[in-house]
């Protein structure tokens, strides 16, 4: 018999929902570390913080095998002073939806009711579904009964399957010296779940605030990163010159892949190009750790893209210097 977890009973089972997330994330490399119970509950606050949290809605049906048949996660976010609802995954980023070509006709019957019901409870529901190059009939039967609207992303990972060598050919040809240099006059601590120390990260809080110019989210935010860092679901990569921290990245982690999730750089550290150097030693953590990609940009901005905002494309550009390889991401919006 199937098991069904709903975020409508009142048992709800969403650390289950997220185990076996994790469990297709053995078989889906590319599934995006965005998609984990640790980024799920620092969304959560954060939607929470910034008062546009309404509530979260998750379905899943296992087999007897325990594979996913189908499953959706989303938040309910209010915008426009109350007047809109949109389920996505917080903060614009698309909810994700599941189907495995093996789900039986009575089964996605059933899933199709429910995932169509929830636009009785929202203005619009975006989404995405894990990276491949194949749509299942299942996915082709929900898309050919919604009107939607569809958008191709781009992401860019690291493959760290590639030896150390092909990985530093493959960086932009300026970032090499960057790299070295940021290395001989910068002193890197990485923080992870072997070595952690609280007030090392609270600099890092106070740091984002100096360099924002004010608080942009709230404390217990923070103490969710921590708290991934300490259960091995991130880790951050922190500068220093004479004890003076410079610069601070965070990455997601889980046990197959990284993303690239914020990066907090002085002015110095800009000057310096610090983050070069901070990055890279990111990426080779991630390879020495066994894992299997790093994600360093989830939406690239295109140079020539005229709609987007310049200092996205200078993001993006930069990252595009630590080579890669690009994969395409769809968003679906209804």
């Amino acid at each position: 018999m199937d098991l069904i977890l709903d975020s409508s009973n009142i048992e709800k089972k969403i650390d289950y929902f997220w185990e076996n997330i994790e469990k297709l994330r053995d078989f889906n490399h590319f599934l995006s570390p965005i998609y984990t119970k640790s980024f799920f509950e620092y969304q959560r606050e954060y939607c929470k913080s910034n008062g546009t949290y309404i509530d979260e809605e998750y379905f899943m049906v296992l087999n007897n095998d325990e594979e996913i048949l189908c499953a959706y996660i989303f938040f309910k976010t209010k915008e426009n002073n109350n007047k809109s609802f949109e389920l996505n995954f917080g903060n614009e980023l698309p909810g994700l939806l599941i189907l495995n070509k093996f789900i039986d006709k009575k089964t996605l019957s059933n899933f199709k009711d429910k995932f169509f019901g929830l636009k009785n409870s929202a203005n619009k529901i975006r989404f995405t579904i894990p990276q491949t190059t194949l749509l299942n009939k299942a996915y082709l039967d929900i898309l050919n009964n919604i009107n939607f609207n569809h958008q191709v992303k781009w992401s860019r990972f690291i493959n760290l399957k590639e030896t150390k060598d092909l990985m530093w050919r493959d960086l932009r040809k300026s970032y090499k010296s960057c790299i070295n240099k940021g290395l001989r006059e910068q002193e890197i601590l990485i923080m992870d779940e072997k070595k952690y120390d609280k007030s090392i990260f609270r600099n890092i809080k106070a740091l984002h605030q100096k360099v924002s110019g004010r608080i942009t989210r709230s404390k217990l935010t923070w103490d969710l990163q921590f708290e991934a860092i300490k259960e091995g679901k991130g880790f951050s990569v922190c500068s220093y010159d004479n004890k003076n921290l410079l610069a601070a990245i965070f990455f997601i982690k889980t046990k197959v892949n990284a993303y690239y999730s914020v990066g907090i750089y002085t002015e110095e550290a800009k000057e310096k190009n610090f983050g070069h150097s901070l990055i890279w030693q990111a990426i080779i953590y991630c390879k020495e750790k066994g894992l299997k990609l790093c994600e360093i940009d989830m939406n690239i901005n295109f140079m020539g893209l005229e709609q987007i905002d310049d200092k996205l494309k200078k993001i993006s550009h930069f990252k595009s210097g630590f080579g890669g390889e690009i994969f395409n991401r769809h968003e679906f919006i209804f």
